[in-house]
């Protein structure tokens, strides 16, 4: 391999280390790249717009999402995919995302969502409830994550079908997103994928808010997020041209 000095110096042993990924628009939010394709058949994830908190959940969330108190802002985005199935209509992800004054009505109104979700299965009689492993970062990598993860599965009809839900409450810092996955049969994210999915979430929901990202980012939404340049260019940080190629000059 080659690796030549490109407005800076080439350091004499790269490495590559886990990063929060860089920012993208809209801010705050999954992009369709942040998300596994899960099922046969299943096309890339596309990408709504923004809009106004519409819908009130899947039953288990034991408050009103469009107008529970707390949140000084409230939005939502859903992700679908490209297929022309008739079993993907309800097939999907929908992100709520909600900002607070401050940290701790922030963490309040996350763990009231996640016990009234730990608890659904003892309100709602056709709904069964398991909740995963937490997962959590410390803010060494990235800004700092607290999430909770539940498989839910709620009676649809009185044949006994049953749909599929994954949900996860991320918190980073003065926002909280809640994404509730609808699945179809047995297609759903594996455990592992759930909490990448949910450091990812908490990372996305910490990035802001209702700002546009650098032109940039529209480019490294297809770039894994680690912190080192483009391929076959060694960068030096220190440099403009080494923060311009890793995203870490703003």
């Amino acid at each position: 391999a080659t690796c030549e000095t490109a407005a800076g110096t080439c350091p004499s042993t790269p490495a590559v280390a886990p990063a929060a990924p860089p920012a993208a628009n809209p801010q705050g939010w999954l992009i369709p790249n942040d998300i596994p394709i899960i099922a046969p058949g299943h096309l890339a994830w596309l990408g709504g717009t923004l809009k106004g908190v519409e819908s009130s959940g899947m039953g288990c969330e034991g408050v009103n999402l469009t107008s529970e108190q707390g949140p000084t802002d409230r939005k939502q985005r859903s992700y679908t995919v490209g297929s022309s199935d008739d079993a993907f209509k309800v097939f999907g992800i929908t992100q709520y995302r909600f900002a607070f004054a401050d940290e701790t009505t922030a963490t309040t109104f996350g763990d009231l969502l996640s016990e009234n979700l730990a608890s659904c299965g003892k309100r709602v009689a056709a709904a069964k409830v398991t909740e995963l492993s937490p997962v959590s970062t410390d803010g060494s990598d990235g800004p700092a994550v607290t999430a909770r993860l539940f498989d839910v599965k709620q009676q649809v009809s009185d044949d006994g079908t049953q749909r599929p839900h994954q949900v996860i409450v991320a918190r980073s810092g003065t926002t909280v997103s809640y994404l509730l996955f609808t699945g179809v049969g047995e297609s759903k994210f594996t455990e592992d994928q759930l909490k990448t999915l949910a450091v990812r979430v908490g990372q996305r929901t910490a990035q802001g808010y209702g700002r546009a990202a650098p032109d940039r980012a529209r480019a490294e939404e297809i770039r894994p997020a680690y912190t080192i340049g483009m391929a076959g260019v060694c960068t030096d940080p220190s440099t403009r041209a080494g923060q311009e190629l890793t995203g870490l000059n703003p």
